[in-house]
């Protein structure tokens, strides 16, 4: 099994911008992430464009609960709730647990039951944050941000993307399937998600056990 990452970030800095110091501007932030207007936000969360507005400008003051109705709105992952609140002045709402800890052993063995039953076949847990840090640093080294920018999705008639492994006795072809926790309430079981790898015909020899 190979342990990756797949962590939501907050919104990066554009050059020039400052970084958001207070909710207001945090969550102005994930709005126009997630390209919505203030009148359609407002209107999907039950208060008025004004009020949004002076939300977001710190002209008022948001309640814990409209600011967790926002950042359900715009689908805001459980980490940054966590920093839109201390942003705004409230203490973090959701709890973080160690993955070993007690509090998470029903998580652990559904974890392990889904990765046991697709044994022969390769999956990968993600959510170390440690993996974030090594793709930040890689991101930093010459060329690797460019080649990212150039990068377009091959026109294709596949309804499925295959990942093509090069091996010396011969291409490994797989498809793959992502699972996660329904409604965490956890910010470290909100992150974790298992990629489940299949080959893409059930032929004899054609399984990946490693």
């Amino acid at each position: 099994m190979v342990v990756t990452t797949q962590q939501a970030q907050a919104p990066a800095a554009q050059p020039g911008r400052a970084i958001p110091t207070s909710g207001g501007e945090l969550l102005r932030q994930w709005r126009q992430r997630r390209r919505r207007s203030q009148l359609d936000l407002a209107l999907d969360t039950g208060v008025s464009a004004r009020h949004l507005s002076f939300v977001e400008t710190g002209r008022s003051q948001p309640s814990r609960g409209l600011l967790l109705a926002l950042a359900e709105q715009l689908d805001v992952p459980l980490r940054e709730r966590n920093a839109l609140m201390l942003a705004a002045g409230y203490a973090p709402t959701y709890a973080q647990s160690d993955l070993d800890s007690a509090q998470t052993q029903v998580a652990r063995e559904a974890l392990r039951h889904l990765l046991d039953g697709h044994e022969p076949y390769l999956a990968r847990l993600t959510g170390d944050p440690r993996l974030a840090n090594l793709l930040t640093e890689v991101r930093t080294y010459p060329g690797v941000v460019a080649a990212l920018d150039d990068y377009h999705e091959p026109v294709t008639a596949e309804l499925l993307l295959t990942l093509q492994l090069a091996h010396p006795a011969g291409d490994l072809l797989l498809h793959s399937t992502v699972t996660s926790f329904g409604s965490p309430r956890d910010v470290t079981l909100s992150e974790l998600t298992v990629e489940s790898f299949f080959p893409p015909t059930t032929t004899p020899g054609s399984s990946c056990n490693t």
